[in-house]
Parts: C-alpha cells; sequence; structure tokens
C-alpha cells in the first residue's frame, strides 16, 4: 500500500483494527461465559507474548526509548485496567450494546484533552462531546426498567480508553507500533498475575483456544491501530473505529442469537454522529500529515 494515499491507508488499518477487533470480542465473550474475567486477561497476556515471539526475535526491545519508558508503564497499567472493565463488560451484556457504548472513547479523549491537556476546546467540539454523551444515554437509558448498571462497565472502559488513545499517539510519534504493542504485553502480563491466581481455574482446550484466538486478534488490532496512529491525525482515524459496531453485530448475532434493539442502534448512531462532527472540525483546522507507515 505504500503508493496509496495517506489517509487512504490510515482508514484501512483502521478497518483491520476493527474486524481483529471484533473477532477479539467474540472470543473474550466465549472464554468469559466460564472463566473468571481476571484468567482470561491473564491468559490472554501470556498467549500475547507467545505471539509476540517474532517481534521478540527481531529485537523489538532494543528499539524502546529511555526516555519514554515511565510512558510505556502508564500506558500499559492504564490500558491493563481497560481491559479488565471491557471484558466485564462484554462477559455481562451484548456484544453489540457493549460496543456501541465503547464508541464514547473519542468523546471522553476531547474532554480529556481539554480538561488535563489544557486544550482549547471550541463551542462545537463542546456541542459534539453534549450530543455523544446524549447518545450514551439512549443506550443504558438510565432511571428506565430496561436501565442495566453493568452498561457502566464499557462506559468506564471507554473512560480509560481515551487516556490510552492520548498516551499511544504520544508514543507512535518515535516508537515502532511491534515496539509498542510488545512492551505493553510484557508490562501487563506479570501485572495481571496475582488477580487471576485468586480466582485460579484452569481453562479446558476449547477455552484455551479461544483465549488464543483473543490474544492473537487483539495484538493484530493492536498492530493495525498504532500503524494507523503514526500515518494520520486521531481525529482523522478515530471514526473509522465505528466499524467495529456492524462487525460486531454480526458476529453476536451468528454466535450467540443477539439482535441489537432500535433504541442501541439510535444511540449509536448519535455517539457517532457526535465522533465525526469532532474529527471534522479537526480535520478543517489541520489537515492530515503526510508522514510514511
Amino acid at each position: 500500500m505504500g503508493a496509496w494515499p495517506v489517509p487512504v491507508r490510515a482508514a484501512l488499518w483502521m478497518f483491520a483494527f476493527a474486524a481483529g477487533a471484533a473477532s477479539a470480542n467474540l472470543c473474550t465473550r466465549y472464554a468469559s461465559q466460564t472463566l473468571p474475567v481476571v484468567v482470561v486477561v491473564f491468559w490472554r497476556n501470556v498467549l500475547s507474548i507467545l505471539v509476540l515471539s517474532p517481534v521478540i526475535a527481531r529485537g523489538a526491545l532494543g528499539a524502546v526509548s529511555r526516555r519514554r519508558f515511565w510512558l510505556y508503564v502508564a500506558r500499559s497499567l492504564t490500558q491493563l485496567l481497560t481491559i479488565y472493565l471491557w471484558f466485564a463488560g462484554l462477559a455481562l451484556m451484548p456484544i453489540d450494546r457493549a460496543t456501541a457504548l465503547n464508541f464514547t472513547a473519542p468523546i471522553f479523549a476531547t474532554l480529556g484533552a481539554a480538561l488535563v491537556l489544557r486544550e482549547r476546546i471550541d463551542g462545537g467540539r463542546w456541542a459534539a462531546v453534549i450530543v455523544g454523551f446524549l447518545g450514551s444515554a439512549i443506550i443504558v437509558r438510565p432511571g428506565l426498567a430496561s436501565f442495566e448498571p453493568v452498561a457502566l462497565l464499557p462506559i468506564g472502559a471507554a473512560v480509560m480508553m481515551a487516556a490510552v488513545m492520548l498516551m499511544l499517539k504520544a508514543l507512535a510519534r518515535t516508537e515502532p507500533p511491534g515496539t509498542i504493542v510488545l512492551m505493553m504485553t510484557l508490562i501487563m502480563t506479570p501485572v495481571s498475575l496475582p488477580p487471576a491466581l485468586m480466582a485460579w481455574q484452569w481453562p479446558t482446550a476449547m477455552e484455551l483456544l479461544a483465549t488464543f484466538g483473543l490474544a492473537t486478534m487483539s495484538v493484530i488490532g493492536q498492530v493495525c491501530a498504532s500503524r494507523a496512529f503514526a500515518l494520520a491525525d486521531a481525529g482523522f482515524v478515530a471514526p473509522f473505529d465505528f466499524a467495529r459496531l456492524p462487525f460486531g453485530a454480526c458476529l453476536g448475532w451468528l454466535a450467540f442469537g443477539e439482535v441489537m434493539d432500535g433504541w442501541s442502534w439510535l444511540g449509536a448512531v448519535v455517539i457517532f454522529a457526535a465522533t465525526m462532527a469532532i474529527a471534522r472540525r479537526e480535520a478543517r483546522m489541520k489537515s492530515v500529515p503526510q508522514r510514511g507507515a
């Protein structure tokens, strides 16, 4: 794809990420039906090291910048908390609804950029943030009989994912995609062991196979996302993540017979519109950086 325009390459990398993430969610849902979430997370990390062994063999650790080490640590620990919340949400609610709520991550990223990084957010972007939260309220429907407290899990994961997105963008400016994913996995694996030991359960052959699929798709997705963020600005790249919703809805229907209701689709469309509005305003203010892969 080297001769293709940079925006096209970035979009295709994000579509590949979306397909990998939807497949990983399906594997997570299957494994977490019988295994504790903390055990699934640990095996996911261990098997990810196996998947990343070719990257380790190529000496990717030698590319780690020492001055970026603590950013690697912060990103990895935040990612681990994101995974715990996200896996718990997938275990307790339909894949498509959890995915739709998780799309609030770019909205939280915009809010975080304003509150933490002190970036100037104009009235139009604040309006998009408010509309995005309205979309999540449509899905969650607080105060109604259909409200599910477990819906707060994917929303919490979205908050953590927003922080991960900001740190990933900072790392992607100087660090190779394979090294970013490898360091994350090497840091998360030992940290995830103590919680797993507290609820330890040996996986069956099928559970192990599902967890291996989860690890493989997660690694592929992370590499694809890292390449996309290295090519283009987050405001341009993030909206393509919405491809996870049709992928996830289709896989959830095929594997578990889950059907997303009209209110959830409406909420997802509202969130999508809000995120696209944020992305378009950023694109107008700053053209997509023309960097090589």
